[in-house]
């Protein structure tokens, strides 16, 4: 047996004791890494922070801050991704407190110069007619221009934009007006069907809109025939109409699939807010014994339970507490997208309706400091989804990652106070005038 000199072995135990010092300085080194957005200088909330081999390792909170805790071992690479922006790699090195990353947007190559952002394009303005409404829609883009608005309400439109001396226009890909024809009758919206055809709505009925060449041709419809046939169908997808039995004055709906050959009408996604679904139907106990006979006796004539019915005796649908659930739809590829509001999940089906999986999301949460606007919208030239944050004035828009519920970058329009902002074709559409000005209401468009 080897004996070792006492020196030596004191030697090896301060050795040893200088590497696991070391090893335990190692195991509590942490770096703050902080991700801002290159142009716009906001913070980089749920940016995913991984591994060169792809492990992920946590994500920046609403502050844009990811905290990594490591082994001190300098020259490790990080790479920092974000939808809607490029990739960016870090190096870590020892004694790092703060790391800095600046996000670029997708498609964006930062100049030496700074680069003046384009005015917003005109796309449809009068010295006599203002732009009230507008859709983009299979044969163009539709425009309701009117002269006036009537300043008069009956009880039964509160809140309704009635428009008089009516006349609608239609601009070509290339923007540029193609025809034109007063409408004949009062007006109160444009709806776009889900084969992108024109429907002008009328106080007491509804023109559906034909182009022949250069002419548009109005044909009348019933108000109720529209209501029933055309206005829940919003898209189409595998031989089925999608749309929904959505109803505002209750606090729940389902999403529906029409199969036309067989006239068989499934549903695929239900959608409910169950807190004020619970204070809707507990209005039934608040009833007198009388009321609540006539709600039983309601409920056995029509099939509808006498909860339901108690909801809309009391009223409670115009209560100031309710709310009906937003939830859209919208088709990407061969995709359903329908994005619950109430419980914060982007809910995804294939074409046959089947689920896909369940994906959340925090932005209409307010966390970005801007409120939102409560408006989801789809660009359907390429089926981008855009959700609209709004803040003193001004609006942002910013395209959803659909298979993970972040935001991409955000783009401030403009100018502000705008009114009926739509997304077409990478732009965004809106109408505005100026404040304190003489001009009529234009409608502009400005690039994403």
């Amino acid at each position: 047996m080897q004996v070792v000199p006492m020196r030596n072995t004191t030697r090896l135990v301060l050795m040893t004791c200088v590497v696991l010092c070391g090893c335990l300085a190692r195991a509590q080194s942490a770096v703050e890494i902080a991700v801002v957005d290159s142009i716009s200088k906001e913070p980089g909330e749920l940016a995913e922070v991984s591994t060169e081999a792809g492990q992920v390792l946590g994500r920046t909170d609403e502050t844009g801050v990811f905290v990594h805790r490591f082994s001190g071992v300098t020259g490790s690479r990080l790479w920092v991704r974000r939808f809607g922006y490029q990739p960016t790699s870090i190096v870590l090195r020892t004694g790092a407190v703060r790391l800095l990353v600046l996000l670029v947007p997708d498609g964006i190559v930062l100049p030496d110069y700074a680069a003046k952002r384009p005015a917003p394009e005109v796309i449809f303005q009068s010295d006599t007619l203002h732009a009230a409404l507008f859709e983009p829609g299979a044969d163009g883009l539709w425009v309701l221009a009117y002269a006036y608005p009537r300043m008069w309400r009956d009880q039964a439109r509160v809140g309704v934009e009635i428009y008089r001396d009516v006349v609608l226009v239609l601009m070509d890909t290339l923007l540029n007006e193609v025809a034109r024809k007063p409408v004949p009758g009062e007006c109160t919206g444009l709806h776009i069907g889900r084969r992108g055809e024109a429907y002008v709505l009328g106080t007491d009925r509804v023109w559906s809109v034909q182009r022949t060449d250069e002419r548009i041709i109005f044909k009348t419809m019933v108000s109720s025939t529209f209501e029933e046939a055309i206005r829940p169908w919003t898209d189409s997808l595998a031989g089925h109409w999608l749309g929904s039995d959505f109803d505002p004055t209750y606090p729940g709906f389902d999403h529906l699939a029409y199969e036309p050959v067989s006239d068989i009408v499934s549903i695929f996604c239900s959608v409910q807010d169950t807190f004020v679904m619970e204070l809707f139907r507990s209005q039934y106990k608040y009833m007198s014994g009388h009321d609540k006979v006539v709600a039983m006796d309601a409920a056995l004539r029509t099939g509808i339970d006498r909860e339901t019915w108690a909801g809309y005796m009391t009223g409670f649908h115009n209560d100031q507490y309710f709310k009906a659930p937003y939830a859209p739809s919208f088709v990407r590829n061969d995709t359903i997208l329908v994005f619950d509001h109430t419980a914060g999940q982007l809910r995804r089906f294939t074409a046959r309706r089947e689920a896909i999986d369940v994906v959340p999301f925090t932005y209409h949460k307010g966390k970005s400091g801007r409120a939102w606007a409560g408006r989801v919208m789809q660009d359907r030239s390429h089926g981008a989804v855009y959700t609209l944050f709004e803040q003193d004035g001004r609006n942002w828009l910013c395209a959803i990652d659909p298979s993970t519920g972040h935001l991409g970058p955000k783009r401030m329009l403009e100018d502000k106070w705008l009114e009926q902002i739509r997304v077409h074709g990478g732009h965004a559409y809106y109408i505005h005038r100026p404040f304190e000005s003489t001009q009529k209401r234009t409608l502009y468009r400005e690039r994403l």
